[in-house]
């Protein structure tokens, strides 16, 4: 299988421009479809979630999943009313990392 990095933001939508690059999605490529390997994110998901639209619960939380075609990105939401979360991400999909070296700027 292949795995694809990617750049993201961790903040609220709509998100920041300085704030890009902040956080990095790795996007599993399996036969059956792509996956989201993103787990321990604040509250997120504790499992990889398929890289497609739509909203599911796990152990009680909803959490969401929205393609945005004409940004190349894809928004993901953490529950709401959650103390402390991360209200979720907003994943570049358009292109990805070659190396996590160019995250270097932001660490």
């Amino acid at each position: 299988f292949e795995v694809s990095l990617h750049t993201a933001v961790c903040a609220p939508d709509p998100p920041p421009d300085e704030k890009w690059g902040d956080h990095v999605v790795a996007i599993v490529h399996l036969p059956d479809g792509k996956y989201v390997a993103d787990v321990g994110l604040g509250e997120g998901p504790q499992s990889p979630f398929r890289l497609a639209p739509g909203s599911w619960e796990e152990h009680g939380f909803r959490y969401t999943l929205e393609e945005r075609a004409e940004e190349g990105a894809w928004r993901f939401g953490n529950p709401d009313g959650v103390t402390g979360t991360v209200p979720g991400f907003t994943v570049d999909v358009s292109s990805s990392l070659r190396t996590l070296r160019e995250c270097d700027a932001f660490h």
